[in-house]
């Protein structure tokens, strides 16, 4: 639509007193009308257009890249409800075993009365979590569904881990191929570029636009004696310029288009220091949530469950306190839960720092150059 001449207009004109001439009365006239805008102006429209189509580009590229990273970030919510539930089990199995040692080693008089209510609270709270963790999993699988276009209760099975990808050792090749490719960033460039051509259309306010015009006048016969021409029709041309008299218009509209320029640019720059403050936190998300994972696999969770062999063992040997061994069974829990936190909040950051460079932290390996630490 940008660029082309505005429609015709054509207009009839019926006399029902018609003028006498010499030739005969004219009774009716038919007259089309063509403006044809200053070249620049119809240059800056086109190129106006242009670029509103690519901002346009960008925004679905945008989208879709959200998209992708909201359906990786809720994976891997989903993925943590069904692993903390299955940790529930578990320890709801252990503290079940332990409520039965505690009322044993009480009818026995091994232990007191406080150590079976510790035991029987800690199940209670087991519980608890269990009935919480399935409510909260229900709405991150009713989330999920949702992205997937898919109804609320539909059954989503048990997820395996995300594959762990790179990370990064370097934030500084995160900023130039996020500054190349980040498509919101783009959009904002394109737009910018139409804002440029609207200058140009203002400014081209200053030069006339020409109208073209062909008009066709049906005479009657005529009624004056002598006269031979009688009825003939006539046809007529026309020339106009739309003369740009009142300059203050123009010039605001020049100013407007200006302004409208000079906030698109402070806009990128805002989009920009704040991209890469993004991709700073996004970074040391992922690291933090990867140095945590590893700790927990590696070192506290072994060691937490190693604890609580041997305060069982010890417990059992008569040696240590009942208390120690619910304390080294609360422990292996809350390591646990917190393994599982720990991958997903890495997914969920490799996702946010997906989304802000626009590409997967694989292929931001192979286009910076680097390997995976």
């Amino acid at each position: 639509m940008a660029g082309a001449l505005p429609d015709p207009r054509v207009t009839y004109t019926w006399l029902p007193l018609p003028v006498e001439t010499r030739v005969g009365p004219n009774e009716h006239r038919i007259a089309a009308m063509q403006v044809i805008p200053s070249i620049p102006a119809l240059v800056a429209q086109h190129a106006g257009a242009t670029a509103r189509a690519r901002a346009a580009g960008h925004a679905y590229e945008a989208a879709v890249l959200e998209m992708l990273s909201d359906l990786k970030s809720t994976v891997a919510q989903v993925r943590y409800f069904q692993r903390a539930a299955a940790t529930v089990d578990l320890n709801i199995g252990l503290a079940t075993e332990l409520a039965a040692a505690a009322a044993e080693g009480y009818g026995d008089d091994r232990g007191t009365l406080s150590d079976v209510n510790k035991a029987r609270a800690q199940l209670a709270q087991l519980h608890y979590d269990r009935v919480r963790f399935d409510e909260l999993l229900r709405a991150a699988v009713a989330r999920l569904n949702a992205v997937l276009d898919r109804a609320p209760g539909a059954d989503v099975p048990a997820l395996d881990p995300w594959p762990a990808g790179p990370v990064p050792a370097d934030v500084e090749p995160l900023y130039a191929i996020a500054l190349k490719r980040e498509p919101r960033l783009r959009e904002t460039d394109a737009q910018m570029e139409s804002d440029q051509a609207a200058v140009r259309e203002a400014r081209s306010q200053f030069f006339p636009d020409l109208e073209l015009g062909v008009q066709y006048m049906a005479n009657g016969p005529a009624r004056m004696p002598g006269v031979v021409d009688s009825g003939d029709d006539s046809v007529g041309f026309s020339i106009g310029l739309r003369v740009p008299l009142w300059f203050g218009k123009h010039v605001s509209q020049v100013r407007a288009a200006e302004a409208d320029l000079a906030r698109r640019v402070e806009l990128k720059r805002g989009q920009v220091n704040g991209l890469l403050a993004r991709i700073e936190e996004a970074l040391y998300r992922l690291r933090n949530a990867a140095r945590l994972e590893a700790l927990y696999e590696e070192s506290l969770l072994p060691e937490a469950s190693r604890a609580m062999a041997d305060a069982e063992a010890w417990y059992r040997e008569g040696v240590g306190g009942y208390t120690d061994f619910l304390e080294a069974r609360g422990t292996f829990y809350q390591f646990g839960l917190a393994r599982e936190r720990a991958a997903a909040d890495r997914v969920q950051a490799e996702a946010a720092l997906e989304r802000l460079v626009g590409l997967s932290l694989a292929a931001v390996g192979q286009a910076s150059g680097q390997g995976e630490p």
